[in-house]
């Protein structure tokens, strides 16, 4: 199989009945098809064509390759040519894996709008806080948050959140304005386990800085929880941006003290995926979609990840439980 384009070319040679047909049926120079049958000839260390000036005729020995492998060339080139409109076709499926809350809260979106227009394209997306192993599960891309480190996979970041404190408007109607970090510990607060102990907080403004002491009321390792608390008018929370613009939109919830930095580290979440190289064109379309449609200004270029080493920071920022 080492010799595969010289035998093809020599079969296409014979079936067309010369070199200058098998060029334009293989679309190659002519020379390049005689460079081919000179080195199949040279390595099989026999003649399989004579040449003569009208046509090439069969010797005995090309006359056995080419009964022994016409049918096999063929098999194997339109198994190729079937392979090649598989990796162009907008059919087949895609396979997603992301953090929970990550996933119903950005995903559906974009989902849909690939779906109308790839309809034939069948979206696969998992949503767990387990950190998966991309090829040994057979998933084209993985949405992850935390820090990454170098392997082979290809990472391409998509949003960096910083961390806020937020409060619905109907609890923060009925409570005393807000308008120093100090004033925090007199309210409920609904904690993110993955922020640290919540206890204590440090805030800057400028050049000032003070640090908060708490006492969260709820803890809890699901931000899906934090944000549903904090709707419902419970108390206030820690929540990446990310997560609230739309409640912030529509007027539902508000973040607390804008004026004031909370110092913690951001959240950066990326698409992550085995390889940049040959994806089939589906796969291509919705990686771009992805990158177009959560992609936000400070987007980073290409990066390696380790898919292992990346997994304990992936766990703790889920976003789930």
């Amino acid at each position: 199989m080492g010799h595969f384009d010289e035998i093809a070319t020599f079969v296409h040679v014979v079936d067309c009945g010369g070199i200058s047909a098998a060029a334009r049926r293989m679309r190659l120079p002519k020379s390049t098809i005689s460079r081919r049958l000179a080195r199949l000839e040279e390595a099989l260390s026999v003649r399989l064509l004579q040449r003569t000036t009208r046509k090439l005729q069969l010797t005995d020995a090309g006359r056995e390759l080419f009964d022994s492998s016409a049918d096999a060339v063929a098999r194997l080139e339109d198994a190729t040519r079937r392979v090649q409109e598989h990796q162009d076709a907008f059919e087949g499926r895609i396979r997603i894996t992301a953090p929970v809350d990550y996933g119903q809260s950005r995903l559906p979106p974009v989902i849909a709008e690939f779906n109308e227009k790839y309809p034939d394209v069948v979206v696969e997306l998992e949503l767990t806080a387990r950190v998966t192993d991309l090829i040994e599960e057979g998933f084209d891309f993985a949405i992850r948050a935390g820090k990454l480190r170098d392997s082979t996979l290809v990472a391409r970041k998509l949003e960096v959140a910083p961390i806020e404190v937020y409060g619905s408007r109907e609890y923060l109607r009925k409570q005393a304005d807000i308008s120093h970090p100090s004033k925090l510990s007199e309210h409920r607060f609904v904690h993110f386990s993955a922020f640290g102990d919540g206890q204590n907080m440090r805030f800057e403004k400028g050049s000032r800085s003070i640090d908060v002491s708490i006492n969260p009321q709820i803890r809890t390792n699901d931000l899906a929880m934090v944000r549903n608390f904090i709707r419902d008018g419970f108390g206030l929370g820690f929540v990446p941006s990310m997560f609230f613009k739309q409640e912030v939109e529509d007027g539902v919830v508000q973040r607390v003290l804008p004026d004031w930095a909370f110092i913690h580290s951001a959240v950066s979440v990326h698409l992550v995926y085995p390889t940049a190289r040959q994806l089939p064109a589906r796969v291509r379309a919705m990686r771009d979609l992805i990158l177009e449609r959560l992609r936000t200004a400070n987007s980073a270029s290409v990066l390696p990840v380790d898919d292992k080493t990346l997994g304990s920071a992936h766990q703790r920022l889920s976003f789930s439980g």
